[in-house]
């Protein structure tokens, strides 16, 4: 797409006076300011809505400008690189914050509660330190801070929503690969179709895991608060589901143009399948003019040993726009002027 845009590769454009880092900054402070008044008990879920909001106006705006600089064709070959590296690195990054977790699970489970317990070498560790402590997992550690009147606290059985949502994941990483496949062949119906399961499915994942939360504070008394066990499940459940709601977010925000593409033929089609029957194409962004694209009569594949007819014998032919919308004024003069434009440039060749 780079090189069909910009195939001169002489010069790397960088933005100016943008605006979006600043509105980035907002965006995630205004989340870490509603996560820190949730946890502290200084308000409700509700505090999480500004941020979510902001963040969800800073994709649609960001994604927007991009992907207009990419159609301008003020992208070449040397940005697409960039923003490959970029995303690469940025994986990178994600691999290196989760592994720092996991890194303190596996030391609170097999080197520090075994060691408080008096297990191989920490006899006297266990005896000096905490007598009555015992090294078993999952740990209620020395004060015994579970969120039950007896200050205990259950588990989340790995059978159930642990195993669904397991299986929610691997099928929107089928779904989206789908779609990129759907997106190099140029299907764009089909590109539509799997992203709208995907994140779909990525904010059913987010629904079963809030509900999961809810169980777990209410009935199993496991809170964040509840020692190492408790501090540890939920900060890395909780910033994968956040990676989830970003990742489901940015397919939503990629999926709303992708229905205004191609002269609406996507909504056509999408209505023929009785999916987007009930919709105005004014509510998808799509006027009515353009709800089906000029097509050439007789265009498809030609007979074996035949030649494809020329543009002069098969002029191009519009078929009658199938929505109830009405073309909105000037539409009909900007159309025909096109065509007028595409049949001159034709005769001039």
């Amino acid at each position: 797409m780079a090189q069909t845009h910009a195939p001169d590769s002489s010069h790397y454009y960088i933005p100016h006076h943008s605006p979006w880092p600043i509105r980035g900054s907002f965006a995630l402070f205004a989340m870490m300011v509603g996560a820190v008044a949730y946890l502290n008990d200084w308000a409700g879920p509700w505090a999480f809505a500004p941020g979510a909001v902001l963040l969800a106006y800073l994709f649609y705006g960001w994604f927007s400008v991009v992907i207009a600089e990419n159609q301008q064709g003020l992208y070449n070959l040397q940005v697409d690189r960039t923003f490959r590296m970029g995303m690469m690195w940025f994986i990178f990054s994600e691999v290196i914050f989760f592994a720092v977790f996991f890194g303190a699970l596996f030391y609170a489970r097999v080197l520090s509660v075994p060691w408080l317990g008096g297990h191989g070498v920490k006899v006297y560790t266990n005896f000096v330190l905490w007598p009555q402590f015992e090294g078993l997992w999952p740990s209620n550690g020395p004060a015994h801070v579970g969120g039950r009147a007896d200050h205990t606290f259950g588990t989340i059985p790995a059978i159930g929503i642990p195993a669904l949502n397991t299986a929610i994941l691997l099928t929107s990483g089928f779904t989206v690969t789908l779609a990129h496949f759907a997106m190099r062949a140029g299907t764009r119906v089909r590109l539509a179709l799997y992203l709208a399961l995907t994140f779909l499915l990525g904010f059913t994942f987010v629904g079963f895991q809030v509900h999961e939360y809810s169980e777990a504070y209410r009935e199993l008394g496991l809170k964040l608060s509840t020692g190492i066990y408790g501090s540890t499940f939920f900060m890395r459940t909780g910033f994968h589901g956040l990676h989830v709601t970003v990742g489901a977010t940015m397919l939503l925000v990629i999926w709303l143009p992708a229905l205004r593409v191609r002269g609406g033929r996507l909504v056509l089609a999408l209505r023929r399948l009785g999916v987007a029957r009930a919709l105005p194409l004014r509510v998808l962004g799509v006027a009515g003019a353009r709800a089906a694209p000029p097509i050439r009569a007789g265009a498809g594949r030609s007979a074996p040993g035949t030649r494809p007819a020329s543009a002069a014998q098969t002029p191009p032919v519009t078929p009658r726009c199938e929505c109830p919308v009405r073309a909105p004024a000037g539409a009909n003069r900007r159309h025909r002027r096109a065509r007028e434009k595409k049949a001159r440039r034709r005769g001039s060749r």
